[in-house]
């Protein structure tokens, strides 16, 4: 497999037409996957995303380059964790999702696996198939300001983040969609937010809590 089939990449703009930067990396260095956000972090405008009908057309031609350039489609991937971490956000027209503290708190996984499925199924209609969500972290410090006090984590027990997490995984499987686990292990114990700079949990990690094995 090529190197650059490994790479998940990010780029600017909202359409393909006139942006040499993507046609660059699909057809030039031809990598395995583009990564999707709303808003450019450095100039404060949108980033890829304006609304349902730009996103997926833009997805519709990301994958019919690749299709040409490459022989093969895109992993096109996103975060949408649910709460307040939703690429495909409420500003820009689609529909809320509860928070993994939310589901959490409810702590019923029928709920949380039909929640993923619903999102999954926007994330599909969207042309996104890999969700870069669950959180798996557990909030160990409640006072935690990257992953815990955003509502990002469904629990500070272990035993229902992974009961959560499962749930949340099968849905967006039932939906075709694709998941990643993060930040896993530690980020539900540290003092910092590791957004913001380099973040040390060695003495604050409860191994016991964090790498727990819980569950089949």
């Amino acid at each position: 497999m090529p190197i650059a089939e490994l790479l998940l990449v990010g780029f600017s703009g909202t359409e393909i037409v006139g942006n040499d930067e993507i046609r660059a990396l699909v057809c030039d260095v031809k990598v395995g996957g583009v990564i999707l956000f709303e808003r450019d972090l450095a100039t404060g405008g949108p980033r890829n995303m304006v609304n349902p009908e730009q996103v997926r057309r833009l997805t519709t031609d990301l994958q019919s380059l690749a299709r040409m350039c490459a022989g093969r489609p895109l992993f096109v991937a996103a975060d949408n964790e649910g709460g307040r971490v939703m690429r495909l956000s409420t500003r820009l027209g689609y529909p809320p999702a509860l928070s993994p503290q939310e589901l959490g708190q409810t702590d019923d996984v029928d709920v949380t696996r039909a929640e993923a499925r619903r999102m999954g199924a926007t994330l599909r209609d969207a042309g996104i198939n890999w969700n870069l969500a669950p959180v798996v972290d557990v909030a160990v410090n409640p006072l935690n300001p990257a992953v815990v006090t955003l509502g990002r984590t469904f629990s500070s027990d272990p035993e229902r983040v992974t009961a959560h997490a499962r749930a949340f995984i099968e849905g967006m499987h039932d939906a075709g969609i694709l998941t990643a686990l993060k930040h896993f292990p530690g980020h539900g114990s540290s003092r910092e937010d590791s957004h913001a700079g380099f973040t040390d949990v060695t003495d604050t990690a409860d191994l016991d809590r964090e790498l727990a094995r819980t569950g089949r």
